[in-house]
């Protein structure tokens, strides 16, 4: 039937269609509310009589009191582990997404009683850091020292990529070392340091190449009794580190096998693993597929640091073989605030240098803050000489006496000269692991990657404000640095130890020779050193992205594991290195403690490096002990000249 049309234009149908539309709504109504469900009908007839304004009321409250709930439980799952890490003072283990492959990163802790679950928190560019006090304590007559790092005081900084800014010392975070007794300083007074000590390792079970046992489980022999090891240290007195563990994998780790680490690890030390972190990516200029790209995973630590910048006071960075003891974190931490005492006394600049034009001829004299800041304790690894008949060290010794007679410093500032030998226990003195010397011989300790003809010497300044009495009045510059990557305001020169003819017409080799350079098979560094390397040593920063023109591919291109783990970037110039000068202290009381075990001992059986190679580290000291003799004879005659 044709529907008619009213006088303002519009169809009637309209009007039937939506009576039509309501009578089957009042229907629908009626069959659930009187027929199905009459309890719903007799709630909506109580409502009915409410007045329409309550009803809109009700209605808001019960919107928000839903949204009130979604909130809390966002809320509660993702915020209540951290309240629980805080308490418990296990630290802060916190997971972002990391960008390599859809890596995943898996937190757990040993204790069953304590779950750490990790929030998805963004890594950052900009982080909040504190100022941190060092208490260096005064040494005792079993020559044990505790210390520890106080917050100081909060500070902005900021970790932003591309920035820079000059140096100033007092406005960064720092180490502010002071002298204490251990009387009157309780555990309350003093707040433990916090160390996050990462171990990266890229098989599970050894290929049989290099010197390694083919099919030997690798994180059963190897990793898992030197990282025990090395945490046990830590968190013991005198050291009583708050150590929290992240491991970084190149394979998919199987719940059984992780439950290996978590039983094996100390009570309170908390574990976090980045399993399968192999990157991807293209592994040559021709590579049209995408691949592994396994000498990448030495990179993936600076993904870790970045996002875990802030909840730390000290980093330290391993492969997984390498022992690094709370006592070498307690070495690193005395030179350090010894080197910021004599930065806080230098001056700002330096007139021009009187002995010439030639920077390396200068190997003592005041230096500038600028070239102390610079500086930062060095290591060299080695190993235990385990059968010299069948794997024989360095026969024919280089050019230079072993001289192992010291000029020591009494008390009361008289001068004795004392015999004095390398001490192994502090690299190498390891008990209740299988397969290692729990008492080695100071002769059994070899070295592989310097000598002394790569030995470069300086004399540091002195400062009425030092505690160590003589600890950095001489060091060993190690090799690294390059001059023509940074100004002259900033290079630090030496004495050569071939410098006075001992090695005859043979030239001094370059700064970053593989030969002398004596990567560390890892690093370490405190919260303020990594803000202060980023901001203003680093050429192209320390934290990623790894971006053009210095890196290609994120850093993966051409990088090798001594780029990323060995710390070549940290010690090295070139376009993308940070410069920073290793020094080892050339006292007899301190000159042990610069060295790390390499636990795996395959070095020397490798086959790969000659006898000539392997310098045994007493013979090492000695030489360069003859080289500060031999620099000290050269500044009596410039000043009787």
């Amino acid at each position: 039937m044709p529907s008619s049309i009213t006088a303002d234009g519009t169809k009637n149908h309209c009007k039937s269609s939506t009576k039509n539309g309501m009578a089957r709504f009042q229907r629908v109504q009626h069959t659930l509310t009187r027929k199905r469900f009459p309890i719903l009908g007799r709630i909506l007839d109580r409502l009915n009589a409410v007045p329409l304004y309550l009803r809109i009321v009700f209605l808001l409250l019960a919107v928000l009191w839903k949204f009130y709930i979604v909130y809390l439980l966002f809320k509660f799952l993702l915020g209540h582990n951290m309240s629980i890490l805080s308490s418990r003072g296990i630290g802060f283990l916190r997971e972002s997404p990391m960008a390599e492959g859809g890596a995943n990163l898996t937190a757990g802790h040993h204790d069953s009683s304590n779950s750490i679950s990790s929030g998805l928190v963004e890594i950052a560019n900009s982080h909040r850091n504190k100022v941190i006090s060092g208490h260096v304590d005064e040494e005792e007559g079993n020559n044990k020292r505790e210390q520890r790092l106080l917050n100081y005081y909060n500070q902005d900084q900021s970790i932003k990529d591309g920035e820079s800014s000059s140096y100033s010392h007092q406005q960064d975070r720092q180490l502010q070392a002071a002298i204490s007794s251990n009387e009157g300083i309780s555990n309350e007074e003093v707040s433990p340091i916090r160390v996050l000590h990462i171990v990266t390792a890229l098989a599970e079970y050894n290929s049989g190449r290099r010197g390694t046992i083919e099919g030997q489980d690798r994180l059963q022999e190897v990793m898992i009794p030197i990282l025990v090891d090395s945490v046990s240290s830590m968190i013991s007195p005198p050291c009583n580190y708050e150590v929290d563990v992240y491991l970084v994998l190149g394979w998919k780790l199987k719940p059984e096998r992780r439950r290996l680490i978590e039983d094996a690890l100390p009570e309170g030390v908390g574990l976090e693993i980045w399993d399968d972190a192999t990157p991807l990516g293209y592994d040559a200029n021709e590579s049209v597929t995408i691949q592994h790209v396994t000498r990448g995973l030495a990179r993936q630590h600076r993904f870790v640091i970045k996002d875990k910048i802030n909840h730390y006071d000290f980093f330290s960075v391993f492969e997984d073989d390498m022992r690094n003891t709370g006592g070498h974190i307690s070495h690193f931490l005395e030179v350090t605030a010894e080197l910021n005492r004599l930065k806080d006394a230098a001056p700002d600049t330096l007139p021009p240098e009187p002995r010439g034009d030639d920077l390396n001829e200068n190997f003592y004299g005041p230096l500038s803050k600028l070239q102390l800041g610079r500086m930062i304790p060095g290591f060299i690894r080695v190993e235990v000489l385990l059968d010299e008949s069948k794997y024989p060290s360095q026969k024919n010794l280089d050019p230079i006496p072993v001289d192992l007679e010291f000029d020591i410093k009494d008390e009361d500032g008289t001068i004795k000269k004392q015999q004095r030998t390398f001490d192994p226990i502090p690299c190498c003195g390891v008990s209740n692991v299988k397969g290692l010397p729990e008492h080695p011989a100071r002769d059994q300790i070899m070295l592989w990657e310097t000598s002394v003809f790569g030995a470069n010497v300086r004399q540091l300044p002195t400062t009425n404000i030092t505690s160590k009495s003589g600890m950095l009045d001489w060091v060993l510059l190690q090799t690294g640095p390059k001059t023509f990557h940074m100004s002259a305001e900033q290079f630090v020169g030496g004495y050569w130890a071939g410098r006075d003819g001992a090695y005859g017409n043979a030239p001094k080799l370059g700064e970053a020779h593989p030969r002398y350079i004596a990567q560390q098979g890892g690093w370490m560094a405190t919260h303020e050193q990594l803000i202060d390397m980023h901001r203003n040593q680093c050429t192209q920063g320390f934290f990623p992205p790894f971006d053009k023109p210095a890196f290609n591919e994120d850093g993966l291109f051409f990088e090798n594991v001594e780029f990323w783990s060995g710390a070549f970037q940290i010690f090295v110039g070139f376009g993308k290195g940070c410069n920073m000068q290793r020094v080892i202290s050339m006292h007899p009381d301190h000159f042990s403690k610069h060295f790390l075990y390499h636990t795996a001992n395959n070095k020397q059986a490798s086959g790969q490096i000659k006898n000539e190679r392997k310098v045994k580290a007493e013979n090492f000291f000695g030489q360069v002990n003859s080289v500060v003799k031999a620099a000290k004879r050269k500044i009596d005659e410039n000043k009787g000249e």
